[in-house]
């Protein structure tokens, strides 16, 4: 549980929250109006931005993106068949995946072609429902005390440790090392290729927030959310 908060904590919405308030931050309270990661490297590179570079910039962002997506709609892809097949026996393999896969890519192409407070705020508000119902689900079908104890329990594990795990590269347990890689490293370099994308969307439903609840509202609550799920 301990490494789940690790994975699923503070360290990766920070990495989108980072992204986002710098975004924010300069498009709203320096009046540079473009809602895009080139819009932060303005005090760097100056009108540049403007230009070839900001360009390759956002580039870069829409590229990093891409392989955020092609992970998550791969690893997603993989749960839901191994979900369908312990739940209803359906046989896995490659076509049941590209089912699941059409599916997806439907659902995403569809919400995004919508305006945002439509078919993005349509599905995420969705989704949080799901979440919650299941969440009421398991809570009640239990074992209720276990639950209640192991979170309570990890969770000051997790804080305690937070500092040494953040750290830890296993420099000389090659195993451990080789693990960290596989997932560790693995999961938050998925959420920096992400955060182009988050960090801009975070941004772009903030305008109006102090910084303070920026980082309550981007960092706190999602991360507190994350480790009672």
């Amino acid at each position: 549980l301990q490494t789940a908060f690790l994975h699923r904590g503070l360290h990766p919405w920070a990495i989108s929250a980072v992204v986002g308030l710098a975004v924010a931050y300069f498009s709203y309270r320096r009046g540079m109006t473009n809602l895009q990661v080139s819009t932060v490297f303005r005090p760097l590179i100056g009108d540049r931005v403007d230009g070839p570079m900001g360009k390759a910039i956002d580039v870069i962002a829409i590229i990093a993106t891409l392989f955020g997506v092609a992970v998550s709609l791969g690893l997603g892809t993989l749960q839901i068949d191994a979900g369908l097949g312990e739940a209803f026996g359906l046989p896995s393999g490659i076509g049941l995946q590209l089912i699941i896969i059409a599916i997806t890519a439907f659902a995403y192409m569809l919400s995004a072609s919508t305006p945002i407070n439509k078919g993005v705020n349509i599905l995420s508000q969705t989704s949080m429902f799901l979440a919650f119902v299941l969440l009421v689900y398991f809570i009640i079908v239990g074992p209720t005390l276990l639950q209640l104890n192991a979170f309570t329990q990890e969770t000051g594990v997790y804080l305690a440790n937070l500092v040494p795990h953040s750290f830890n590269m296993a420099a000389f347990e090659p195993q451990e090392a080789t693990w960290l890689a596989d997932w560790t490293i693995f999961f938050w370099a998925t959420w920096i290729a992400w955060a182009p994308y988050v960090g801009v969307f975070i941004a772009r439903i903030s305008r109006g927030r102090t910084i303070r609840e920026f980082i309550l509202g981007g960092m706190i609550a999602p991360t507190i959310f994350s480790m009672i799920w």
